[in-house]
């Protein structure tokens, strides 16, 4: 395989850099070989023991896999390392306590990164996410928008953000984000799916029946969409 050739070529050259191996353990999990793309990261760890980038890099592997003691083991190790890195860690395990349903421990963690830098958006966009599901939606707006401001070009942080509106009941703002995200990922069926049931709510059904059948010529014949769409259609009668 040429591209594979190509990126091992690359790692040996650079055995020890991180977004190299990276784009080399990328192509064997797309390929389906987990197993290689492990020893790819834990090979660069051998030759480059310090490198805390590729020890992130495997715990996040270890996550995917659903080998949560692994990734735990490689984000307490790094606790001990650098600031940069500690802050990095921290937050991955307080992902970790909120997977495992520990919340507010989850919460403590978050507030001892952000204590140190405020604008961290790792941190600030799961705070903003455990306060959604908390129902907490004003404190997620606040931490969010941050997330937003320092990344304007992601569909998920303005999909959060606008669930949190919708959850302080402000429909517009909901709708002006979910548009917005829909701009970068105007395929993604499943927004409309939730713009159209905000419309929907707000008594626009011309506008949800819109959102309905674009989001059926994305995924034809869907029953959820199909369903939705003959609902519309008898409610506006």
């Amino acid at each position: 395989d040429e591209a594979e050739s190509v990126l091992k070529a690359a790692v040996a050259s650079e055995p020890a850099n991180a977004d190299t191996v990276g784009a080399l353990h990328r192509f064997y999990l797309q390929r389906g070989d987990t197993a290689q793309a492990e020893k790819v990261l834990h090979d660069a760890i051998a030759v480059a023991p310090d490198n805390h980038d590729l020890k992130l890099n495997l715990a996040g592997f270890f996550l995917l896999q659903k080998q949560i003691d692994k990734a735990r083991e490689i984000y307490t190790g790094l606790l001990e390392q650098d600031d940069v890195t500690i802050l990095k860690a921290k937050t991955r395990l307080a992902y970790l306590a909120n997977l495992e349903g520990k919340v507010d421990e989850a919460l403590v963690t978050l507030d001892e990164v952000l204590k140190e830098n405020p604008a961290d958006v790792e941190a600030l966009k799961l705070r903003g996410g455990i306060n959604i599901a908390r129902n907490k939606p004003q404190d997620a707006i606040n931490d969010l928008r941050a997330v937003a401001s320092a990344t304007p070009d992601s569909p998920d942080v303005l999909k959060m953000l606008g669930r949190a509106h919708l959850q302080n009941k402000e429909n517009q703002q909901a709708i002006d984000l979910y548009k917005a995200a829909l701009n970068l990922q105007p395929a993604d069926a499943e927004l409309r799916l939730q713009l159209a049931d905000v419309y929907a709510a707000m008594g626009e059904a011309n506008e949800a029946a819109k959102q309905l059948e674009t989001a059926n010529k994305i995924v034809p014949n869907n029953p959820m969409i199909l369903e939705k769409m003959v609902r519309i259609y008898i409610d506006s009668q």
